[in-house]
């Protein structure tokens, strides 16, 4: 019975792994980005790379009915 052990030393592993990875994980999320904030706290529209002026060259959309 010698692979009854071996497959519970692998599962015992595994999930010492996946729970070092969860606190990490976790540790990150709390963590406060100050270099690299959040395009929602900076005001910019992360589709855009944080700006929410159109780009150059590209005509802005316009909704049916206005101008444009």
């Amino acid at each position: 019975m010698a692979s009854d052990t071996d497959r519970s030393d692998r599962l015992a592993a595994a999930l010492r792994a996946n729970l070092q990875r969860r606190k990490a994980q976790a540790r990150a999320r709390r963590t406060p980005l100050e270099e690299n904030p959040s395009p929602a706290a900076t005001g910019g529209n992360p589709a855009t790379g944080g700006s929410s002026a159109p780009s150059e060259g590209k005509p802005a959309i316009v909704p049916d009915g206005e101008a444009g």
